[in-house]
């Protein structure tokens, strides 16, 4: 948890003193996203960033998320929050492909309904009845590698045809349980300041 904050923190000095340059470029990121689950069911959502761009090929990214679905019949919530450089390749036009390496967290809640076995009788046979349900949270270290392009359209507006990221994140308390996944958004991207 140290070491996220002090990466939280070195991001966050990055941002603000490419805030203070004479012009400073700032994209907005807002829209879809579906992500990939090793295990149980995919899930659908948002996503959304912030970047500050420190030179022509260079920028820092806050990505922050959430995925809604189901693991078996119980209803699952994930919230990423990831932060971490983001490098542009070639020249800024009108087409404009992007490789990130974010790092950060996750949060998982899910809601379990919870089972009981009432007392029976010796020869009858008697079924579990729900008697309530409870909420699991539970926060884990989360990487996304991946890239996209964003396709621009005006000076302060462009389409973000793809993002895609290999997103892993820990499973439990230990290091050597990771849960492998893929993240896929698309939306818009607004840009304020000069360029």
């Amino acid at each position: 948890m140290q070491t996220a904050l002090q990466s939280l923190f070195l991001v966050l000095l990055m941002v603000f003193s490419a805030l203070g340059q004479e012009t400073p470029r700032v994209s907005l990121f807002g829209g879809y996203s579906y992500r990939t689950r090793e295990i149980y069911q995919d899930l659908h959502g948002w996503n959304s960033s912030v970047e500050a761009r420190i030179t022509n090929q260079l920028g820092v990214v806050a990505d922050f998320g959430g995925n809604y679905g189901h693991e078996g019949s119980d209803p699952l919530k994930i919230h990423s929050f990831l932060f971490g450089p983001q490098f542009f390749m070639g020249r800024q036009g009108t087409f404009k492909p992007f490789v990130h390496a974010l790092f950060g967290g996750i949060r998982t809640s899910r809601t379990a309904t919870l089972f009981v076995t009432p007392p029976c009788p010796e020869l009858q046979h008697c079924f579990p009845v729900a008697s309530g349900t409870t909420t699991i949270r539970d926060s884990q270290l989360a990487i996304a590698l991946g890239g996209g392009f964003d396709l621009r359209l005006r000076d302060s507006f462009a389409v973000r045809f793809i993002q895609a990221d290999y997103f892993t994140n820990r499973r439990d308390q230990s290091f050597n349980r990771w849960e492998d996944n893929w993240r896929f958004s698309g939306g818009l991207v607004f840009y304020l300041g000069r360029k």
